[in-house]
């Protein structure tokens, strides 16, 4: 039986053990020893292995529903396989006079990424733990601000890797990225400006539910950099003004108030107004700083909770903390 008959009789035998309404300890012993285990090799040491996975997940497994038990089995049959795939490579990695001549034989590792991938891609329908979590944004000055709360807080429901698009144009190129994530059960977020243009930014929503399926969409207003309070924002400016161009800032939020007021994105109106051509990923980083350090023993504000939450600001840190992915 080769790779590819042996992975579908291996789904098959595992959809129809999922299908059984009651299982004992010694029953998911043997189909874990049958189907991820190995007859010859490692028999002991998987044994041993098998017996842990199954002290410590029978009761839990009983406990699901019968699709989400398949999901359960499949992660639990790739660990067994992973587990023998470990040790035989413990013992691999110390035969130095077998890989004489071979100084790349460690590379091979790297064929357990699939199995490890299967085991997260499953074990994720099941708790939102083992779920990574990927958000694309629009522009630089959102990426820098999620980063540098991420390096500032270190809260877990912010840990996920963050993208630029580069513009909301390259939204429709993302469709081959899209199904990659999902096959490794990674979730998609996307974030991107409205640019006051609500229904442009509706159809824009229905077209990528459509062809991406995303797992949750923010769209700003107008801009990110519009979101904020006017007295966050003219904090950000003036420090800004301070260490980037070295010289005094002298913003206040009735100003930014007033520059919301311009139809044109922030950016542009701030430049228009001031002749100040901004560099965005320091002001990100400068709005999340300022955030911060309004009220540090306040860990509400990044869940868009507290002091934040008239503001469009808070609905997309409630929106990146994954309290809503509407």
């Amino acid at each position: 039986m080769n790779t590819f008959e042996f992975a579908y009789e291996q789904n098959v035998a595992i959809k129809r053990f999922a299908e059984a309404e009651t299982v004992t300890s010694c029953e998911l012993s043997r189909f874990l020893r049958k189907w991820g285990g190995h007859p010859d090799y490692e028999v002991e040491y998987i044994d041993r292995v098998i017996d842990s996975l199954v002290d410590l997940n029978v009761q839990y497994y009983v406990g699901l529903a019968s699709t989400e038990r398949f999901d359960h089995l499949k992660a639990l049959v790739k660990a067994v396989e992973v587990a023998f795939r470990m040790k035989r490579w413990e013992w691999d990695l110390q035969r130095k006079t077998f890989w004489r001549g071979y100084p790349l034989f460690f590379a091979g590792l790297s064929g357990m990424i699939e199995d490890l991938e299967a085991i997260r891609f499953h074990a994720a329908k099941l708790t939102p733990i083992f779920t990574p979590r990927v958000v694309l944004v629009e522009g630089e000055s959102e990426k820098e601000f999620i980063e540098a709360l991420q390096r500032a807080i270190g809260l877990a429901d912010l840990r996920f890797e963050t993208f630029t698009l580069g513009g909301s144009g390259a939204l429709g190129s993302l469709a081959p990225y899209a199904t990659e994530k999902r096959r490794t059960g990674t979730r998609l977020y996307i974030c991107y400006d409205g640019d006051g243009n609500g229904a442009a930014a509706k159809q824009k929503r229905e077209k990528l539910n459509r062809t991406l399926s995303p797992d949750g969409i923010f769209i700003f207003a107008r801009d990110f950099e519009s979101a904020f309070p006017a007295d966050v924002m003219s904090d950000a400016l003036n420090l800004y003004e301070s260490r980037v161009l070295e010289r005094a800032g002298l913003w206040s939020a009735p100003q930014i108030e007033e520059l919301h007021k311009n139809p044109l994105p922030f950016a542009k109106a701030l430049e228009q107004h001031s002749g100040l051509s901004i560099n965005k990923r320091e002001l990100g980083r400068l709005l999340a700083e300022v955030l911060i350090n309004r009220d540090r023993t306040d860990i509400d504000v990044c869940y868009g909770k507290g002091w934040i939450e008239d503001f469009e600001i808070a609905r997309f840190l409630a929106f990146l903390t994954n309290r809503d992915s509407a």
